[in-house]
């Protein structure tokens, strides 16, 4: 007994002495248990403590999740920036490199995402992170039958990798199998009850029309994610489907961005409400109060359509350009600004919408190459 006693003090006096002397123990937990609870900002935060306290600046482990964050969070650009500091540290890195390509996928990065596809193939075969970036390059260049053949790939690698089963469901409702897709998603939702894995399920529920199962899955998501304004917004697209419950889809938009007033699904879903009501002001207005908390390539676009609505000329040709500087091949933004053209033009311009696997390498080395080669930009 009394050695017992003796050993208890030993330990308490080692974790007495584990903090003080690691005071950057407490932070790191902090930004991981914030970004288990999609806390992005938050764990933006507590990674810059992390650094700031222990001296980590520049940690490719901190990179990498701080690039995480910021990417779920909307901040492409400085996202993009973490994860290119994440590279140059060490170019043989897989870890959340898929992320990275789904990242230069969505700022229409082909040659960015050419490259980096290669890199990562040549780098380790073995990987999932590797066949899904040639996955979405293949996507990018409109082989999407390929996509999918390299997305099961990944999968036959690592069969409970999240981000290969929600590219299954993303490829399979665009290609219009929506059953299927619901199938990929629900994968993914059991591996990891993540936001995008519900907002995966629900697009494929509506495109079926299957409004029961839609909202009960954006209403775990709000169980699953508790105070998350992605997760009320997502209640918010429900109900938005339905004129009967267009007041009920306001308030969980409004209530989404007293939760978070960056929260661009919320800002850009209860704009088009405003204008359905043709209300261009307070649609304007809902977008600005967004920007202001973080600006979006996504927001300014939708912002400068509001603006072409009220003949507003001017204002949406700054807010087009500002699309643009933030991601210069936003395709909402360069249609806008063409349609605006063609009005200046006295053409007439565009009516906008408001609803706006093996492991060998020899099977597949002709369909890599070619998925991959760069002259196909050319």
């Amino acid at each position: 007994r009394t050695r017992a006693k003796i050993d208890g003090r030993r330990r308490s006096r080692g974790r007495a002495h584990w903090f003080p002397r690691r005071p950057w123990l407490a932070p790191l937990a902090e930004a991981h248990g914030c970004a288990q609870r999609h806390e992005h900002a938050a764990a933006v935060d507590a990674w810059a403590e992390v650094a700031r306290v222990g001296d980590f600046e520049g940690s490719l482990h901190g990179l990498l999740r701080t690039a995480r964050a910021r990417m779920e969070m909307g901040d492409d650009v400085d996202a993009q920036y973490a994860f290119a500091r994440a590279r140059a540290m060490d170019p043989l890195n897989l870890d959340h490199m898929d992320h990275y390509a789904v990242l230069s996928r969505r700022r229409g990065g082909v040659g960015d995402l050419n490259r980096l596809a290669r890199d990562l193939v040549a780098a380790n075969r073995r990987r999932p992170e590797a066949w899904l970036a040639v996955a979405l390059h293949a996507d990018a260049r409109g082989d999407r039958d390929a996509a999918l053949r390299f997305v099961e790939k990944a999968i036959a690698l690592d069969s409970r990798h999240v981000l290969a089963f929600r590219l299954r469901g993303e490829l399979l409702l665009a290609a219009g199998q929506a059953e299927h897709a619901i199938v990929a998603y629900f994968q993914a939702n059991n591996y990891a009850k993540d936001l995008n894995s519900y907002r995966g399920l629900v697009a494929a529920y509506l495109s079926t029309r299957k409004y029961k199962e839609a909202l009960c899955t954006a209403k775990e998501a709000v169980a699953t994610l508790p105070n998350n304004a992605y997760a009320v917004a997502l209640v918010g697209r429900v109900l938005a489907t339905s004129p009967e419950g267009t007041d009920k889809a306001r308030r969980a938009f409004q209530k989404a961005l007293a939760l978070d007033a960056a929260c661009a699904d919320a800002a850009l879903a209860l704009s088009d409400l405003h204008l359905a009501r043709g209300d261009h002001a307070e649609a304007a207005a809902c977008l600005k109060r967004s920007l202001g908390a973080l600006e979006r390539d996504a927001l300014h676009a939708k912002l400068a359509d509001v603006h072409v609505q009220a003949d507003e000329i001017p204002a949406a040709l700054a807010a087009y350009h500002a699309a643009l500087s933030l991601n210069p091949t936003c395709e909402a933004a360069l249609a806008g600004l063409d349609n605006v053209e063609k009005m200046m033009r006295g053409g007439g311009g565009d009516d906008l919408d408001d609803e706006s696997v093996g492991h060998s390498g020899a099977a597949n080395s002709a369909e890599l190459d070619e998925a991959l080669d760069g002259s196909a930009f050319l």
